[in-house]
């Protein structure tokens, strides 16, 4: 018999000031997406087949919004001259890469305990994006926004 993983609530991203990266348009978009996994984390699922539906169309929205957002931030990024900008592009490579990595995933998933998995990664995903590599940005950010 598989080992049952203990599922207690995930808990939900709420907006703080240090994920601020200064660029009203870019935080709006950080609380878009973050509201939408939030959506995502919090779901409750009855079934398998249900929570697959669900965390498909959801994962399948914030990968879209997530696209148009890393868009967003490559084009201050580029007006600003931001010197590791190349970097900073691959990492949005990578990490659409991974997302639609956990959507493969999710096809697999065999057990309601496979999505809870697959839901704290995907908030991890995320999370770590905000405080890894755009608070780093955040000067370039601000300057690409004012010209």
């Amino acid at each position: 018999m598989p080992k049952k993983i203990k599922m207690k609530p995930i808990e939900l991203m709420n907006w703080k000031m240090e994920y601020s990266v200064g660029v009203r348009e870019i935080d709006d978009q950080h609380i878009e997406l973050m509201n939408e996994i939030n959506e995502l984390v919090s779901h409750s699922i009855e079934n398998l087949a249900e929570g697959k539906q669900f965390f498909e169309n959801t994962m399948k929205a914030v990968i879209k919004r997530t696209a148009i957002h890393f868009e967003t931030e490559e084009e201050l990024l580029k007006k600003a001259d931001y010197e590791v900008f190349d970097d900073h592009k691959r990492e949005h490579e990578e990490l659409m890469t991974k997302a639609e990595s956990m959507r493969q995933e999710l096809k697999k998933a065999k057990s309601v305990e496979d999505l809870y998995i697959l839901a704290v990664n995907f908030k991890e995903w995320f999370l770590s994006h905000i405080l890894l590599y755009d608070r780093e940005a955040s000067d370039s950010f601000m300057a690409g926004g004012k010209q």
